[in-house]
């Protein structure tokens, strides 16, 4: 059997619980021999980072440290320009020739596949596994060149997604925490310190609460040693 590796990309700016719940998740459903947490540079399709790469990256070792098979990989901090999905999978491909590929994507993000570059030549480079939320008749409802695809290339069981290294879309449930990186950062710039929640925080604990603009920073949305990290280098505050 081929190895399995997850490709988990994305600003992570910052990382946060719901990060690590679903590479773990998938880890798991999937049997995954590793997860890359791949973080991006210059993004094609959204606004540029609030923290620098080295800090992004940094913040995200420290979230998944002690957790076996995930890993950073800074592929996209050390290319130069945009960076495409498309280039680091097909780098993947290249690099590891006989490993099954899974690049995992929300929901969200799936919707908004047909506006990335080269978007429909991911499929020959890895499968996607996508966590999605379900609608009350238990189907995810898309765009009609998304339900084309998902028509040619879904598939409804892991055992037969690893039939082949790639081409291939699972449909896993999304994981169920509502926190975001937009809502976190609203919350750390209203933070008057994060001594208290550092000391309430539980290393990788799940967060399963609200994330309202304006509220206070929950403890759960980020792993203690991450909180510690922002405080000391004054990251996410108005200047």
């Amino acid at each position: 059997m081929s190895r399995r590796v997850g490709v988990l990309g994305g600003m992570f700016d910052p990382v946060h619980s719901g990060h690590v719940e679903v590479a773990l998740a998938v880890q798991s459903e999937l049997k995954l021999d590793e997860v890359r947490l791949v973080p991006c540079a210059i993004p094609n399709h959204k606004a540029s980072a609030s923290a620098g790469a080295i800090h992004r990256a940094n913040m995200l070792r420290l979230a998944i440290d002690g957790l076996p098979g995930l890993m950073v990989d800074e592929r996209e901090l050390q290319r130069k320009g945009t960076s495409y999905t498309v280039d680091t999978l097909a780098e993947m491909r290249a690099q590891f020739p006989a490993t099954s590929l899974v690049f995992i994507q929300g929901e969200d993000s799936f919707r908004t596949l047909p506006q990335w570059h080269h978007w429909r030549q991911l499929l020959e480079y890895a499968h996607i596994c996508v966590m999605s939320r379900r609608s009350e008749e238990g189907e995810a409802l898309y765009r009609p060149e998304l339900d084309a695809l998902l028509l040619e290339y879904g598939v409804d069981s892991v055992e037969t997604l690893f039939q082949a290294q790639q081409g291939y879309i699972l449909q896993l449930d999304e994981v169920d925490n509502p926190v975001s990186s937009t809502m976190l950062r609203e919350a750390l710039l209203q933070r008057p310190s994060l001594a208290n929640a550092v000391n309430k925080a539980d290393s990788h604990c799940a967060g399963s609460g609200t994330t309202t603009p304006g509220k206070a920073l929950d403890s759960s949305w980020l792993d203690s040693a991450v909180l510690s990290y922002i405080e000391q280098h004054a990251l996410y505050r108005e200047h």
